[in-house]
């Protein structure tokens, strides 16, 4: 079995963020397993597919349990850093799913675990102050067949046919640029 956690590489404080955590099995019978996952001190979960339970700690942990009965599950949930947190700090995110075994296994998420405070919007990975083609497919090819993850599709649309945006610090948004 395998954990792997897939994070935008920047995010707006005060703007939601989406993670996903795949999980991967070559298990034939289905099984129970635990995922925990612990978000960095500064950072507000919200939104959960399947839900959660959230852990009301510092840091905030967010809890699954299910039963897998195919070869691969994913978890995703919604983020916020905190509206007064510092442009270019980091943050970092880590957790591991445990099965039931002989030897209690518990196997950390690879993949990215750290994401860093940025006036530039989640789905610009390149931090051009737009987002391109190959953006918006790389969106909604990872965070697109998610039923129910309200990561907003419709302001990466906008940005997406306009010629750019801009981090507003005053009104804590972006600016479309036409």
């Amino acid at each position: 079995m395998a954990a792997y956690r897939i994070l935008p590489e920047h995010a707006t404080p005060g703007i939601p963020f989406p993670v996903v955590i795949e999980v991967t099995t070559s298990a034939t019978r289905p099984f129970s397993l635990i995922l925990k996952e612990t978000l960095p001190p500064d950072c507000i979960p919200a939104q959960g597919r399947p839900r959660f339970v959230s852990q009301a700690s510092d840091p905030p942990v967010l809890k699954w349990i299910d039963k897998i009965s195919g070869e691969q599950a994913a978890y995703s949930y919604l983020a916020t850093l905190q509206p007064a947190t510092e442009m270019e700090t980091a943050h970092r995110f880590s957790g591991g799913v445990t099965i039931r075994s002989d030897d209690n296994s518990s196997i950390p998420i690879s993949g990215t675990d750290a994401l860093r405070a940025s006036p530039f919007h989640w789905a610009d990975s390149n931090s051009d102050g737009r987002i391109d083609d190959e953006e918006l497919l790389s969106v909604y090819e990872i965070y697109g067949g998610i039923e129910g993850l309200q990561f907003g599709k419709k302001l990466i649309e906008e940005i997406w046919t306009a010629k750019g945006y801009r981090w507003n610090q005053e009104t804590r948004g972006y600016d479309i640029l036409q």
